[in-house]
């Protein structure tokens, strides 16, 4: 009886889990006037753009470094360093997804939405000098 409980309780969540990961949608991404892949893909989320971290950050020709201890990323671009907690996105198959908004104020690059290609537009920070 006990484990038929269980089975009514757990079917309902996994569900719910499988309609939400379901509701997805890839995003393309543009980076300095440059259409560009990323493994695993970004997607939009809930009203949400995320970027896979690491993926994302080498897109834009970042480094990123993971500290498995602290849960923590260490990320440098165009000379700026910033440090990324993963609890700060969502982990999706082993990844870490930012969202955009997030990495782009972090990072210093700007961004643009297109909707109706699904396209975010990257573009990476100028350095000085």
């Amino acid at each position: 009886m006990k484990s038929l409980m269980t089975v009514f309780v757990l079917f309902p969540l996994l569900v719910v889990v499988t309609a939400v990961q379901a509701a997805d949608k890839p995003v393309n991404m543009n980076v300095d006037g440059r259409a560009v892949t990323v493994t695993p893909p970004a997607i939009e989320r809930a009203g949400t753009t995320y970027v896979p971290l690491r993926s994302g950050v080498q897109a834009l020709g970042g480094n990123v470094k993971w500290n498995p201890n602290t849960k923590t990323a260490t990320v440098v671009l165009c000379g700026k360093v910033a440090r990324i907690s993963g609890s700060e996105g969502l982990t999706i198959g082993g990844s870490i997804y930012l969202p955009l908004r997030l990495m782009s104020t972090r990072l210093g690059c700007g961004i643009r939405w297109e909707a109706p290609s699904r396209t975010v537009f990257i573009t990476k920070p100028i350095t000085g000098g």
